[in-house]
């Protein structure tokens, strides 16, 4: 690796979730600069790194947490001799790391809302993160609300804390195809899990009078999903589960929904919010601050459950997004990103 950067991407694998993408699309964006060594177990994306030319080295396959986490503890050190720098883009790094690192913690849900993590989630963020934030060289966030809650809950100082938004996938910068349901539709995207609120979307929705609009779900059952998915088969003909949807299909059912509703209870950061701006789509989102500043306050919000029905009624009588909304979510781009870490990373060697 001659004194370059070495990212541990041994998190990307199927299915994806928000996390995975972003660590994928980052190691992309840096890659591109040259001077990355990409250690992965993902074969889609060691195909990615190959169109890019850029180099990797064999990890973990990821979906075994207790694997990776021996691999990266006990067996990555040795492979980081050579390089100058570590970026670890999801919460954790190598206890003993031989090099300096940064590490990149895209929430504090573990130690916040541990009941709105996946138990062994939670348990592997619990064990390791605070170390590795504490020994980094620069922590990287996401959004002011996670740089704040960094530094309260683990002491690190603020000029060690840098937040950089996270971007928008180029797939999302493409011309839609054809309409994908005949009937208008409220369009949600995301894992099914606790944090996501779909509960209390399909309330609202169902005490609505929508007319002809469906609610389409987009999205896979994931951890805490049971009452979920007792919720969709109950939910009437109206409510469309579409289960998981590949990354190629999302941007052209972004851009015909009437409406993409993000009900969240929490994020880090809310990557469908600049995947439906940039795609065109109007979006209402839950007033969290995260999701405020990921929207850069461009989109409609709501306050609380009781809120939610009616900011959709009002929501689908809305004039349209502006294209000035949109061309401000597609500038967000993962290039962006780069050139604002890749200085910071330089840096820490």
């Amino acid at each position: 690796m001659n004194s370059g950067i070495a990212i541990d991407a041994t998190v990307v694998g199927p299915p994806r979730s928000g996390v995975h993408y972003a660590v994928a699309a980052g190691a992309i964006a840096l890659g591109s600069y040259g001077r990355a060594h990409v250690f992965t177990g993902d074969s889609d994306l060691i195909d990615a790194c190959a169109r890019a030319s850029i180099p990797t080295s064999p990890g973990p396959v990821a979906g075994n947490v207790l694997r990776r986490i021996a691999w990266q503890q006990l067996v990555f050190p040795h492979y980081l001799r050579d390089a100058g720098v570590l970026f670890a883009p999801a919460y954790t790094a190598p206890v003993r790391c031989p090099i300096p690192y940064v590490v990149h913690v895209h929430d504090t849900l573990a130690f916040r809302r541990p009941e709105l993590c996946a138990l062994r989630n939670a348990a592997h963020m619990r064990v390791l993160m605070p170390a590795a934030v504490r020994r980094a060289k620069t922590v990287l966030v996401s959004s002011t609300a996670e740089a704040d809650a960094v530094h309260s809950r683990f002491g690190v100082p603020i000029p060690r804390i840098e937040r950089i938004p996270l971007g928008v996938d180029p797939c999302f910068l493409d011309r839609p195809q054809a309409r994908p349901r005949e009937r208008p539709y409220i369009l949600f995207v995301g894992n099914l899990e606790p944090k996501k609120g779909v509960g209390q979307l399909l309330e609202a929705f169902q005490s609505l009078d929508t007319g002809d609009h469906e609610l389409v779900i987009a999205g896979r059952y994931a951890w805490r999903s049971a009452p979920i998915r007792r919720a969709l088969q109950q939910a009437g003909p109206n409510v469309v589960h579409l289960g998981y949807v590949p990354r190629t299909e999302l941007p052209t059912l972004y851009a015909h929904a009437a409406l993409t509703v993000m009900p969240s209870i929490d994020e880090g950061f809310g990557l469908p919010i600049l995947e439906a701006m940039a795609s065109g789509s109007p979006l209402l989102h839950a007033h969290h601050p995260v999701l405020c500043e990921t929207s850069n306050g461009r989109a409609m919000t709501f306050c609380n459950n009781a809120d939610l029905a009616s900011q959709i009624a009002t929501a689908l009588r809305a004039t349209p997004p502006t294209a000035e909304n949109q061309e401000w979510a597609r500038s967000q781009s993962w290039e962006r990103w780069a050139q604002h870490a890749l200085p910071i990373l330089q840096a820490a060697i």
